[in-house]
Formats: C-alpha cells, sequence, structure tokens
C-alpha cells in the first residue's frame, strides 16, 4: 500500500495533470472502514459525501427480546414474525414513509426496544440501508441495550466535536443497520435539536439511508419530541397494554395529526385467551417425519 502511495505522490510532483485530491481517494479506498451505500447525486449534480462507519458486534441480553431474527432464535420467534409484519405495512404504506420517529406517553412503554427491532426488521432486506439515531438525549439507552459505546454520538456530531463518519456504527450481525448513539450526556440538549445543524444533519440522511428511524422522547414530557417530530415524515406510537395511561395515550393520539401518524404498536401483548394457538394454523419451517420402515 506505501508503494501505491509513493507512486501517486511521484506523479503529483512529476504532472499538473494529477487531481489534488487523488491522493486522499486512495488512502479512502484501504481505508478499513465500510461504506453505507454509493454516492447518491443532488438535483443541482453535486454528490452527497458517503458516511464512512466502524463495524462492531451487537451483544444483546440473552432473555431480551432484542433482533429476534436469527434463525436459532426460538425464545422470540413470534416476536420478530410480528416486527416482519410492521416492517410490510411501514413499506407498503401509501405515504411510503421513509424517516419515522417512534414514541410514547410514558416510560417504560417499550419505545426504544421497539426503535431497535423495526429498525433491524427494516435492515434484513436487501440492499436496503438503515439508520437508527437515538434522539433521547437525557434518557437514551440503545447503545447500551446493543452493546456498543455510547459516545461519539448524536450530540457530538451536533456540537461539532466529532462528524458522522466518528459516530455511526455499523451492526456486524446486521450489515445493513447503522446505529448513531445519543453521545456525550448535556445539561440541556434542546437548543441543539432547535438549530440548523440538526435539520441539515437530518437532510443528508434522508439522502444517504433508505430508511431513518429516530427514538423520540416521550410525547409531551420535552420540547425535544416536538423538534424531533417535525423532521420526520410520521410517528409511529407504542403503548403497552396493562401500563399505558389510557388518558395520556388517547389524547397523544388526539393530538397527532391524521397524516403524521403512520400507526400505532402494542408492546408486550399477551394471548388472548379465546384466541386460537397459532401453532394451528402458523405458517413456519416444517420438517415431516421420517418415515417407518414396514
Amino acid at each position: 500500500m506505501s508503494k501505491v502511495f509513493e507512486s501517486i505522490r511521484r506523479l503529483e510532483s512529476e504532472s499538473d495533470q494529477v487531481s489534488s485530491d487523488l491522493l486522499s481517494e486512495a488512502k479512502a479506498i484501504f481505508r478499513d472502514t465500510v461504506a453505507v451505500r454509493p454516492t447518491v447525486p443532488e438535483s443541482n449534480g453535486t454528490s452527497v459525501h458517503e458516511i464512512q462507519s466502524r463495524v462492531l458486534p451487537v451483544r444483546v441480553s440473552a432473555d431480551a427480546p432484542l433482533m429476534p431474527f436469527t434463525p436459532d432464535e426460538d425464545s422470540h420467534a413470534r416476536a420478530g414474525e410480528q416486527y416482519r409484519i410492521i416492517r410490510t405495512k411501514i413499506v407498503q404504506h401509501p405515504r411510503s414513509p421513509r424517516v419515522m420517529a417512534i414514541s410514547s406517553v410514558d416510560p417504560g412503554d417499550g419505545k426504544t426496544v421497539t426503535s431497535i427491532n423495526v429498525a433491524a426488521s427494516l435492515a434484513l432486506k436487501n440492499e436496503t440501508s438503515v439508520l437508527l439515531v437515538d434522539c433521547d438525549l437525557r434518557r437514551g439507552h440503545i447503545a447500551d441495550l446493543v452493546g456498543f459505546p455510547d459516545s461519539p454520538g448524536l450530540t457530538d456530531v451536533l456540537t461539532g466535536s466529532a462528524s458522522p463518519d466518528q459516530a455511526i456504527v455499523r451492526a456486524q450481525q446486521f450489515p445493513n443497520l447503522h446505529i448513531l448513539p445519543g453521545g456525550t450526556r448535556l445539561a440541556n440538549p434542546t437548543e441543539l435539536l432547535d438549530s440548523p445543524q440538526w435539520r441539515t444533519l437530518c437532510q443528508q440522511f434522508r439522502k444517504q439511508f433508505d430508511y431513518v428511524i429516530l427514538d423520540t422522547p416521550p410525547i409531551g414530557s420535552l420540547a425535544d419530541y416536538d423538534l424531533i417530530q417535525a423532521a420526520a415524515d410520521g410517528i409511529l406510537l407504542v403503548a403497552r397494554p396493562d401500563y399505558t395511561n389510557r388518558t395520556r395515550c388517547l389524547n397523544a393520539l388526539r393530538n397527532i395529526p391524521a397524516d403524521r401518524l403512520i400507526g400505532v404498536i402494542l408492546n408486550c401483548v399477551e394471548d388472548w385467551f379465546l384466541a386460537k394457538n397459532s401453532s394451528h394454523y402458523g405458517y413456519y419451517a416444517y420438517s415431516p417425519a421420517p418415515k417407518k420402515n414396514k
């Protein structure tokens, strides 16, 4: 590799026709990072910078219902199928939302686990790049749940102390899934979300990824939520039966404009006692029993 760089430097010194950017482009070829997707041309003819991301393995607790999509995942296999159904409804939604804010009305409703699993289910699609952003800058814990470092992250990018290349992490087990942690905790992050930097960053992500999932603070609890959801195409509301405050949930549904609500996801739903056992009609891999020799 050093010979390549020496050859480029020699050409630069011998000819004026060699681009000054050639050396940096050659370094990018040999850099041990992963490009999100091919450069996307903008309408004005310029190009959007490709994000280069670190690759880290996802580490989750064995009993956590996170990313239940691996073939050997049995304990949460049904949850995996439900998230695939959610993915299908998103993909087939009439408005074709690409940037989605996922929120709830109470802490503990499961919005963060839901955000992770929705993003991972979308990332299962071939040639589909997905970015999951932890926008709950006060109590977010996406990084903790997947075993990634919490910083650098979104706050570091917005303050200019890190670039998106340095902050975004690609999940090793899910090559199409990229995660931007919350970053360094700040006393009052609202000003960061109410800034041109946040709006510019959202526009950049929209151009570079097929889907962007924004995990937000609970609805109505902070000004942060309104600033985050304004950058999204729509909102997914997470509710948890026998836990979510019904009055606040109904008020939230009334206050979300109809053209902004993508849908409601019910978390931790138990089987109805009168429902049929799903194994009676479920479509799963089936291996017939071997025939007995007569």
